[in-house]
């Protein structure tokens, strides 16, 4: 990878970290999800390509450490509806298992966190159709499945899941190419918020700066 695409990576990963962090903006639109989650195996692919023997160095925890929020925060998210769901329709037993905070995940060691983010995730695709009405949709267990597959991949363990996102592009090249369509394909369909919602539309333009150095 030569310099310019490592700041192209950069500004990949910084978008979709902005994603990742306004997605209350953006989930109810099936088509950026996909389009986002696209993005997250390209830049997990490229990745795996730099760092082909991942290291648990001071730099990999910090990264570690952020993707454990950013996961915890997807999954509290998904808990709540699946929560008010199981409560709708009576199911004590669905409320009970989906009765998880974004602490009681942060707390919990790495088994048990990933032990538990497999068993919610379970438990989503098994009701998902039932929960369009309140606003759980496909694309989002798949952000969910794709931020866990990487935060198993800083730990060097094999991928849990395989996801409708799976590039066949294996290169360099072709992976950069690869996510230059979905930014694009990203930027239009973000159009929508110019004037509905400027504040997260101008974030979501400064995340797509390229920074040279």
């Amino acid at each position: 990878m030569d310099h310019a695409q490592s700041m192209e990576l950069e500004m990949f990963e910084a978008t979709n970290h902005y994603l990742n962090t306004h997605s209350e903006v953006w989930s109810p639109i099936p088509i950026i999800g996909n389009y986002k989650n696209h993005l997250s195996m390209i830049i997990f692919n490229i990745r795996k390509l730099i760092h082909a023997k991942p290291s648990r160095d001071s730099r990999s925890n910090g990264a570690l450490r952020t993707l454990k929020l950013q996961l915890a925060d997807k999954m509290d998210l998904l808990d709540d509806v699946m929560e008010a769901y199981a409560s709708d329709i009576g199911d004590e037993r669905l409320r009970r298992q989906s009765a998880n905070s974004h602490s009681d995940y942060i707390q919990l060691p790495s088994d048990n966190f990933e032990n538990k983010v497999r068993q919610v995730i379970a438990l989503l695709e098994k009701h998902v159709s039932e929960m369009t009405d309140y606003g759980i949709n496909s694309e989002q267990i798949e952000d969910a499945k794709l931020c866990f597959n990487d935060y198993l991949r800083i730990l060097g363990k094999p991928s849990t899941y395989k996801t409708e996102s799976e590039i066949g592009v294996s290169d360099m090249d072709g992976l950069f190419k690869e996510a230059g369509i979905y930014i694009y394909r990203l930027d239009n369909v973000m159009q929508r918020f110019r004037r509905s919602n400027v504040q997260f539309f101008v974030g979501y333009q400064e995340s797509r700066q390229i920074i040279h150095y």
